[in-house]
């Protein structure tokens, strides 16, 4: 199983055979993590990954949904509107969260 905020160095989203440490890992290293690498990793969990893998990337995106305050709720939500919808999911709601909880600290 892999784990969905682990992102390997090399990965094709039409190709899941290729997956290739070492990994990022995109809660502690979030200020490393592009917006498109977000979405490329999005894009290959939701054509390539596991049914429970996507189960509980499914499961984090709505704790991550619960957890954000109003303020930060909306933010992310507006993001989300520009990101195509195969896009966007745990990795990229994470991914705008974090970017956003850091610029506001």
């Amino acid at each position: 199983m892999i784990t969905p905020f682990m992102i390997p160095h090399e990965f094709y989203v039409n190709d899941p055979t290729v997956i290739r440490g070492p990994f990022t890992n995109t809660i502690e290293t979030f200020h490393e993590l592009t917006l498109n690498r977000a979405q490329e990793w999005q894009r290959w969990i939701g054509k390539n990954a596991e049914e429970v893998e996507i189960e509980n990337h499914i499961w984090s995106a709505d704790l991550m949904e619960l957890s954000m305050t109003p303020e930060l709720n909306m933010l992310v939500h507006d993001d989300l509107e520009d990101v195509d919808k195969d896009s966007a999911g745990g990795i990229m709601t994470s991914k705008i969260m974090t970017d956003h909880m850091a610029l506001h600290n």
